[in-house]
């Protein structure tokens, strides 16, 4: 459990969060816990995507989902064929085929922290399920390993 919620202490100004306010004001993400609307409103203005503003306030399924679609965007934009799971549970999210060579994509939203960089997921991934992975961050994607080195 958060910090906040456990000491009464509101995740992004610090302050206590006084009794009238329990149950806390919760956050979209999970385990956080706010004195005020206002609060809430600021900690996610500063850790959601910058240039993607339709992901603000929404569900995590269809933050992934726009993810994805971005993803699709970009590989189409540089020549690949690409193909998106229709399923929830498939392996992976995307594969793309390029002079009859293909690869698994696993597409996963990250967000930046307030002094800058990446926050990492907290999920553990099957590396073998997948060949890369897309990294969206606001309107950006960035692969890892490079495409070019997976597939050309």
């Amino acid at each position: 459990m958060a910090i906040g919620i456990e000491k009464h202490i509101c995740d992004y100004c610090k302050g206590k969060i006084p009794p009238k306010r329990w149950p806390f004001q919760i956050g979209k993400l999970k385990k956080r816990a706010f004195c005020s609307k206002d609060c809430l409103d600021k900690f996610e203005r500063e850790i959601l995507p910058i240039g993607v503003p339709i992901l603000r306030g929404r569900n995590s399924v269809l933050t992934g989902s726009i993810s994805e679609l971005l993803v699709c965007v970009d590989l189409l934009c540089k020549g690949f064929y690409v193909f998106r799971s229709v399923s929830p549970s498939a392996p992976c999210d995307l594969i793309i085929i390029h002079e009859n060579k293909t690869a698994k994509i696993e597409v996963k939203t990250t967000y930046s922290k307030s002094g800058g960089g990446f926050i990492k997921f907290e999920e553990e991934m099957d590396k073998s399920k997948f060949d890369i992975l897309a990294l969206v961050y606001g309107s950006e994607v960035h692969y890892f390993p490079n495409i070019e080195d997976v597939l050309i």
